[in-house]
């Protein structure tokens, strides 16, 4: 390089402005020595700056220029001179820029004596502001110019303005007609990091830390100091990286050498504690110096890694865990019960498996997990089936797998984005044992769907907050037991046995549930209310010995149950409910087999448009007085059977009737059944007080009543036109107290 050379012109200029007071220290730099006033005057230097530095020269690195290399003079540039008078006392004096701005030639004016001393000792340094007024000794001198290899920061990206203030030119002279800048002069190392494509800034977080470890002890830590260090730490605060997902920072050292084959480790350490480095060989034939003046570059891709930060493990990419599972055993180590495991970053199956392999071979206990900060969407099936786990934290995880928790002893779970949850995901049964998850509130907000089965046997489970929840699948909340109160404002259909045996379960609110499936909520025996406005269909055994439910309204519900005509059903859809008093169905068609059989406590119906009644669906009945049914056209077998207080029934539009379809009714008073075409066996058999019997459709094909022992007792109605058909009858040979005949509109036809 050329020289770097200062041109000293001392002006002609006299007049004196004030005193210098100086502190300085003696020549073996033990003391102070005393303050000394001196004549001083305005003192005009020029300095010139050529177009290259000495390789001996101190190097400042200037952003302005590509090189850094410092070539021109800047705006209020300050150099201080340091000089020693002939009694040894040191004096000082700071020399700004006048002329010269952006030219390698500058005017420099400052205060010292009129004629400076010859032969003295002077300290000539640049930037004057980065150094004291007292000159403080060689030692002391190293000690401000040190630059701290171990706490370099850079603000932001491809920015050299954290290099500025450990620069510095400096030169002692014997006088300053010609001399140079000559002090130990620092290297630039240039970092272009390239990040993997896995690296998401915003999983990961934005790059805070980045080291450079050495093989060997290669880096000068303190100028002037002989001995070595082999890292370098560089903090960052406020980077982005480009587009391409690269990484650029600059390093400044005091010189050092890579060996050939010598290696350095770059590491680079994110907000949230993910790593990624990379290592660097010198792989040429000759060392590689990082020698006064250079400016050297290293460009590498950087690889993720997985490491553990006291119960947290990092993970910079998919599939590390996996491939580390030492790590899990790092952080857990013997302490097996009760532990916490933190996972930050990118996980995938394969990592998820490597911990529920360690919890089944190493005997875990209660675990508590926490995956908040992850790109974890999915848990897999049978993820941590059988696993020992307190808690479950995922904020990012939308599906949960079939069987993803079942039988593990969960206690709390903490997964607001989930929106489907798979069949026995959270299972708390094992063959026969049951109960085995201790999960006391469900939390799920975004949740869609609840897989069959989900939290089965959850016996500790007392609330349930899934606001946008629309489908329950088959079983899924079976048995749970301490269930008290559930809300779900936008479920739809729920399947069968989804509340079955929820024992403590008091109060449901549906309001968009239009179907509800076989055993729903079967066996429900605290159920005492039910709000259900838009349910259109209900199935078998329903609400099958809710025996605490009082009162039904169903107001657009259209069709409960099947109809079968299976005298022995049980499954109906309130069959067994001991204490329903009252139903209000004012739109419903079809009543399906045994749907309020042994109501015993049933005592108002209002269903005015119901068309067809199943088999026993009011059998047992016993409190129910009177129901009014203008549409129905058929009623099961055993229907109205046991309905011991029943008054009147009055069936305009029935057209059949099943065995014992009306029997044994012992308040039944009176019977209208005008369209009736068919009667089967077993009608009004045990019926002591009947009295009147209506049959006057005039297609009464049949009567079978051969049980009928009260007959006597008993006002036979028939049509006109069939009154010369009652020999043909198989009530003809019974003996009726009369039978009278009507015409089409029912008036008495007098003979």
């Amino acid at each position: 390089m050329k020289k770097l050379f200062l041109l000293v012109l001392i002006s002609l200029q006299m007049f004196v402005i004030s005193c210098n007071d100086d502190n300085a220290n003696d020549d073996n730099n033990d003391k102070n020595t005393t303050k000394e006033l001196l004549k001083t005057e305005l003192i005009q230097l020029k300095v010139g700056l050529e177009g290259g530095i000495e390789s001996s020269a101190r190097l400042v690195y200037d952003d302005k220029n590509e090189d850094n290399i410092k070539l021109f003079w800047s705006e209020n540039d300050k150099i201080r001179v340091y000089w020693k008078d002939n009694d040894n006392y040191f004096h000082s004096s700071v020399f700004t820029l006048k002329d010269g701005v952006g030219t390698s030639e500058g005017t420099f004016e400052g205060m010292a004596p009129e004629s400076l001393p010859e032969n003295a000792s002077y300290e000539i340094l640049y930037p004057a502001e980065k150094f004291s007024e007292n000159y403080l000794g060689q030692e002391s001198f190293y000690d401000q110019i040190s630059l701290p290899i171990d706490n370099q920061k850079q603000m932001g990206n491809d920015n050299i303005e954290h290099l500025q203030g450990y620069n510095y030119m400096k030169s002692s002279e014997k006088n300053l007609d010609d001399f140079f800048f000559r002090q130990n002069m620092m290297s630039l190392l240039k970092l272009e990091l390239t990040f993997p494509e896995s690296y998401n800034p915003a999983l990961h977080s934005t790059p805070s830390t980045l080291s450079i470890v050495a093989d060997r002890d290669i880096f000068v830590p303190v100028c002037g100091n002989s001995k070595k260090s082999n890292k370098i730490d560089l903090a960052l605060e406020n980077i982005e990286l480009d587009s391409n997902n690269k990484l650029i920072a600059y390093v400044m050292g005091y010189p050092a050498i890579l060996p050939i084959d010598g290696k350095i480790t770059i590491t680079v350490l994110t907000e949230k504690g993910t790593i990624y480095s990379a290592i660097y060989q010198n792989l040429s034939n000759r060392e590689m110096v990082y020698a006064p003046g250079t400016y050297n570059t290293i460009q590498t891709n950087l690889e993720p890694k997985a490491n553990v930060s006291g119960q947290t493990i990092n993970l910079a990419a998919p599939g590390l865990l996996a491939n580390n599972p030492e790590l899990i055993s790092e952080v857990i180590g013997v302490n097996n019960y009760n532990p916490k495991l933190t996972i930050v970053g990118s996980v995938n199956n394969n990592d998820l498996y490597a911990i529920k392999y360690y919890l089944q071979e190493h005997d875990v206990y209660n675990l508590e997990i926490n995956l908040t900060d992850t790109d974890l969407i999915n848990i897999p099936d049978e993820c941590f089936k059988n696993c020992s786990l307190f808690s479950f934290t995922a904020l990012n995880v939308k599906n949960i797998g079939n069987y993803a928790f079942a039988e593990c002893g969960l206690s709390s779970i903490n997964l607001p984005s989930v929106t489907n949850i798979g069949n026995y995901a959270f299972s708390g049964r094992k063959d026969n044992v049951i109960g085995l998850n201790n999960l006391s509130s469900v939390n799920l907000p975004a949740v869609k769907n609840i897989g069959d089965y989900a939290f089965e046997y959850c016996m500790d489970l007392s609330s349930i907050n899934c606001p946008i929840v629309e489908t329950i699948g088959k079983g899924a909340f079976y048995n749970c037991d301490k269930l008290s109160t559930i809300n779900f404002p936008s479920v739809q259909s729920i399947g069968e046995k989804a509340f079955e045996s929820a024992e403590v379960l008091s109060v449901i609110e549906f309001p968009k549930l239009t179907t509800i499936d076989k055993d729903a909520f079967a066996w429900c025996t605290n159920l005492e209310s039910m709000n259900l406005p838009s349910v259109i269909f209900i199935d078998n055994g329903a609400f099958l010995g809710c025996t605490n439910l009082k009162s039904v309204s169903l107001p657009n519900v259209l069709s409960i149950g099947t109809i079968k005509n299976s005298s022995l059903s049980s499954d109906g859809v309130f069959y067994g409910c001991s204490n329903l008093k009252n139903v209000d169905m004012p739109l419903i068609n079809n009543i399906g087999d045994c749907s309020f059989g042994d109501c015993i406590n049933l005592s108002s119906v209002n269903i005015p448009q119901a068309v067809n009644i199943g088999a026993s669906a009011f059998c047992s009945c016993s409190s129910l007085l009177s129901i009014n049914l203008p549409f129905v056209s058929s009623i099961g077998n055993n229907s109205f059977y046991k309905c011991s207080i029943l008054f009147s029934i009055s069936i305009p539009k029935l057209v059949n009737i099943g065995y014992n379809a009306i029997s044994v009714c012992h308040s039944l008073s009176s019977v209208n059944l005008p369209s009736v075409i068919n009667v089967n066996d077993g009608n009004f058999c045990d019926c002591p007080n009947l009295s009147s019997l209506i049959l006057s459709s005039p297609n009464l094909t049949s009567m079978t009543v051969n049980r009928l022992i009260n007959s006597t007792n008993i006002n036979l109605t028939l049509h006109i036109n069939k009154k010369n058909e009652v020999s043909g009858f198989t009530w003809n040979d019974l003996n009726w107290k009369s039978i009278n005949f009507v015409d089409d509109n029912g008036n008495p036809v007098i003979e």
